[in-house]
């Protein structure tokens, strides 16, 4: 459906889009969460190829990366199950922000986080006409919200199938 609104020219050719997947981290809800800390892993890792194939499908191949990123410290602490209070070591980027530059010339602003109070699954495609709005592509369902330029959002449903 999102591909479909960009596709018939409602959005208009993408030039640039947003995505964003942030969390406090796992530790708040998994028992054992230490091998999202771990080298192979880190929320780049973890959601972020969700985050980009969904970027790939809707814009094209992907040029270049530009990125940065850092932990906000050297240990976690488990916080649910039995292990509750146990610390583990982190030894990967616990936040990246990186720029996607598409063959297309498009480009796209990428931010994966663990370090964050705030949780957002948060996906944007801006276009000459209008901003797409899209859910989680973790997940297959939720509703698109077009902006067109100098109006207020609609929201279109989610075609779903029982």
């Amino acid at each position: 459906m999102a591909q479909h609104l960009v596709e018939s020219g409602r959005v208009g050719h993408v030039r640039s889009a947003l995505a964003v997947v942030q969390s406090p981290g796992p530790e708040g809800v998994h028992p054992n969460p230490a091998f999202y800390y771990a080298p192979g892993a880190g929320p780049v890792l973890d959601m972020g190829p969700y985050y980009v194939s969904a970027l790939v499908q809707m814009m094209g191949p992907v040029a270049t990366v530009v990125a940065s990123g850092g932990s906000s410290g050297a240990t976690r602490t488990v916080r649910v199950g039995a292990a509750s209070a146990t610390r583990f070591d982190v030894t990967v980027s616990t936040h990246t922000s990186a720029l996607l530059t598409f063959r297309s010339g498009a480009t796209a602003t990428l931010l994966t986080s663990y370090d964050s109070g705030v949780r957002r699954n948060q996906r944007e495609f801006y276009g000459p006409a209008a901003t797409l709005q899209v859910p989680d592509p973790n997940h297959f369902s939720g509703d698109r919200i077009v902006t067109d330029l100098f109006d207020d959002p609609q929201m279109i449903p989610s075609r779903t199938s029982t």
